[in-house]
C-alpha cells in the first residue's frame, strides 16, 4: 500500500476533538505501542502492538510487522508499507533480533481514529512530542500511479482545510526523527 498523510501540532485538543466529533461522527479510542528497528538502509521496520497488548511490559498479543520505506515533498509524506499480522509481539521481535535487527526507538500513540470519505483521521497525542492530527489516504499498491498520489494530497490537504488547518501547519519532521532528538537531550 502506499499512504499519502500529514500531520500538525495540535494546542487545542479537546475543540479539536468536538470540531471532528462534530464533521466525521464519534471518534474511536486508539492505543498503538511502536517499535522501529535498525536498518542500514532508509527502509523502517516497524512491530505495532494491538490495542490492549504491549510486549515492552511483556504483555504478549498481536501485532502487525510493517516495512516501510518513507518518501514525499512539501511536508507532507508518501510512504510505501507492506505489512503482514502476527499473532506475537514477541516472538516477531526474536526473530527480528535474531537476524540482526536492533530496536532504535519506542513511540505510544493514545488518542482517536475516524474515517470518512476514504481518508483517516486521528488525533494522538505522541509521548514526549505532544498532539498531532493526523489525516492519511492509503493507497493499494496496485494504485499507487502519480495521478492518484496527487489526487491523495489535494484531499488530505482539502481535509485539514474542513477543520481550518493550513498546510503550512503541518510538521515536516516524522516522528521517529523527533523522537531521535528528544531522546538524544536526554
Amino acid at each position: 500500500m502506499t499512504e499519502v498523510e500529514a500531520k500538525a501540532p495540535i494546542a487545542e485538543v479537546v475543540e479539536c476533538k468536538a470540531l471532528l466529533d462534530q464533521l466525521l461522527g464519534s471518534g474511536v479510542e486508539l492505543v498503538k505501542y511502536d517499535t522501529y528497528y535498525s536498518h542500514p538502509t532508509e527502509i523502517d521496520l516497524r512491530i505495532r502492538c494491538a490495542q490492549g497488548a504491549n510486549f515492552h511490559t511483556h504483555s504478549d498479543g498481536p501485532a502487525t510487522l510493517t516495512v516501510k520505506k518513507k518518501g514525499g515533498a512539501d511536508k507532507m509524506e508518501c510512504n510505501r508499507e507492506v505489512e503482514i499480522s502476527v499473532d506475537s509481539a514477541q516472538n516477531a521481535e526474536s526473530i527480528l533480533t535474531l537476524i540482526g535487527y536492533t530496536p532504535y526507538i519506542q513511540k505510544k500513540k493514545l488518542g482517536y481514529r475516524w474515517e470518512s470519505g476514504g481518508l483517516v483521521y486521528e488525533l494522538v497525542e505522541i509521548h514526549s512530542l505532544g498532539w498531532f492530527l493526523e489525516i492519511e489516504k492509503v493507497l493499494p499498491l496496485s494504485h499507487a500511479v502519480q495521478k492518484d498520489i496527487d489526487q491523495a494530497y489535494r484531499d488530505v490537504v482539502e481535509a485539514f482545510a474542513q477543520v481550518g488547518i493550513s498546510p503550512s501547519s503541518f510538521e515536516n519532521r516524522y516522528y521517529t526523527d523527533m523522537l531521535k532528538a528528544v531522546n538524544s537531550k536526554d
